[in-house]
């Protein structure tokens, strides 16, 4: 997040799998991210794109270094109900999607968060995870596999992969779920939040 406050780019996770160039979505706008299921409104940072010294970026590194000194800690990551609440709201896809709610669209920038569909590979028509082939549809520029490796170890639920939407499937979740949603209500009044609503495509 550092290197993206200074100088801007691109930046995606080693196992995100590219599809096409982002040549003219980088020319259109400041910033580029994109939701990682229609189950949720979480914003994925396995790929962001950012001009130098955006907001989001800038709230972005200043969330991360705030919630890693227990002093300065925000109150949902002091009392974050397990491992995977304290690393998604803390540093992970909350503190990002937090970032991006305080921060979308400010100073007039051209910001822009896409459906599942551009960079998270989910089928437009049911909206469910392509499988196989997601290259093919012309609308996906990338998909993160979401094969949860930071989790191994720590709070790997099953084999199968995983995402944040499996928390709304999982029996064993709920107080985790009911714990980041209520962080989210803090700063939205809406869900899903405007800016971050389904009917965003690719213009």
């Amino acid at each position: 997040a550092a290197i993206l406050k200074k100088y801007g780019g691109l930046y995606f996770d080693l196992d995100f799998i590219l599809c096409k160039p982002l040549d003219n979505l980088l020319e259109q706008y400041d910033f580029i991210g994109g939701r990682e299921s229609y189950n949720h409104f979480y914003v994925g940072n396995a790929l962001i794109a950012t001009h130098p010294n955006h907001p989001i970026i800038d709230k972005y590194l200043n969330l991360m270094i705030t919630n890693l000194n227990p002093e300065t800690a925000t109150h949902y990551c002091l009392n974050a109900q397990d491992y995977l609440s304290w690393r998604v709201l803390c540093f992970g896809v909350g503190a990002f999607t937090i970032s991006i709610l305080q921060n979308i669209f400010k100073d007039n920038n051209k910001d822009k968060i896409f459906n599942p569909r551009v960079f998270y590979g989910y089928r437009h028509d049911n909206k469910e995870f392509y499988e196989v082939n997601f290259c093919l549809d012309e609308q996906v520029y990338g998909r993160d596999p979401l094969a949860g490796s930071w989790l191994k170890d720590k709070y790997f639920i099953n084999e199968a992969i995983f995402s944040l939407g499996d928390l709304y499937s999982c029996d064993n979740c709920l107080d985790t779920k009911n714990f980041i949603i209520s962080i989210f209500s803090e700063f939205t009044t809406s869900i899903p939040p405007v800016g971050l609503n389904d009917t965003q495509t690719l213009s």
